[in-house]
């Protein structure tokens, strides 16, 4: 039985190759939107890019948003609309006006969000 063309460990290379890519997407982030803070109740086994910080949704780019539990790209674009349609979030509860954002998503990323005041001009 002919199985094809099959390189061993081309999977593996493949999800090596995709994990370098990601890692090096996330250090070349602009860390002003990462904030520093020391809560010790941050669930690190489930989202750990940089344990000692919090993304700000006021301020991240889609892919920033996208490193949050359970925050997807078509997630982080409508949390990106909605604070330019209506202004940034003043809390992290406020992120649930976001359409199929819900309570268990807020729950989920609220140890990593730090919601700051807007800057000027932005």
């Amino acid at each position: 039985m002919d199985r094809g063309h099959k390189i061993p460990g081309l999977p593996a290379a493949a999800g090596l190759i995709a994990l370098g890519l990601t890692v090096t997407a996330a250090l070349r982030l602009d860390r002003s939107i990462l904030l520093p803070f020391d809560d010790s109740t941050a669930d690190s086994q489930t989202w750990a890019p940089w344990p000692d910080v919090r993304i700000d949704p006021n301020h991240a780019a889609v892919a920033e948003l996208t490193l949050l539990p359970g925050i997807g790209p078509g997630l982080a674009e409508r949390i990106v609309a909605d604070r330019e349609a209506n202004g940034p979030f003043h809390s992290v509860e406020e992120l649930a006006r976001v359409k199929w954002i819900g309570p268990s998503h807020v729950e989920r990323v609220r140890p990593h969000v730090m919601v700051r005041q807007a800057r000027e001009g932005s």
